[in-house]
């Protein structure tokens, strides 16, 4: 019973993941997701939009990392990808010297890595679409606060609109949220960038807490 409504579990996550994801190409999904979560995120609209961005990039760190605690064996995946760097770099020398014979041995041994490499691929690909189904709808929900009803006719109508809020940015001044920051290989929203900016310190943090 257990085990049937674990895979009922995953499936529900697995298949909303990949639907909310795929969202984005779609504004009617985009929208629709963005709108079904307003009611439990709308309170957040209290606070500063740049705090409003700094709890949820907190909110998807917290979740992300625990998803990974959850599904994934540590301990392993940090053994596994130990034994995976050892072989790489075994291989790497073994065809730097031309060593035939150390060549040789260690391609019988390839199998066996592959192998290894799957066993970490597998949970990873699970908590990839576990984190899917809740970080989209609310990085929807972040475009349709920021942008608005434009969002409802696709990203490129959001993005060739101004948001109504406005903050204070280094080197910027006073800025729309939705103002492009220049000097990345593409230019994008300040918004999006302060989020990224939150999230990835945060996670990296979270994770060493966690000793992961």
């Amino acid at each position: 019973m257990k085990e049937t409504v674990k895979k009922i579990v995953d499936i529900f996550f697995i298949t909303f993941g990949i639907f909310a994801f795929f969202g984005i190409f779609d504004p009617k999904i985009l929208f629709g997701l963005a709108k079904a979560v307003d009611f439990v995120l709308h309170p957040l609209l209290s606070l500063p939009i740049i705090l409003v961005i700094f709890v949820l990039a907190l909110f998807t760190g917290l979740y992300s990392t625990a998803i990974q605690w959850a599904f994934v064996d540590i301990e392993e995946m940090k053994r596994i990808q130990k034994e995976v760097m050892q072989f790489q770099k075994e291989y790497m020398e073994a065809m730097k010297s031309d060593n035939k014979y150390k060549l040789k041995k260690l391609e019988e041994k390839q199998k066996e890595i592959q192998q290894m490499q799957s066993q970490l691929m597998a949970p990873q690909f699970k908590v990839m679409f576990y984190s899917m189904a809740v970080t989209m709808p609310i990085f929807y929900w972040l475009l349709y606060v920021i942008y608005g009803e434009n969002l409802s006719h696709g990203l490129r109508a959001a993005y060739s609109s101004a948001s109504k809020y406005m903050v204070y940015a280094p080197f910027f001044g006073h800025i729309h949220v939705s103002h492009p920051i220049i000097g990345f290989p593409f230019p994008i929203p300040w918004w999006i960038f302060w989020y990224f900016m939150c999230s990835m310190p945060l996670t990296i943090l979270i994770r060493k807490a966690l000793h992961m």
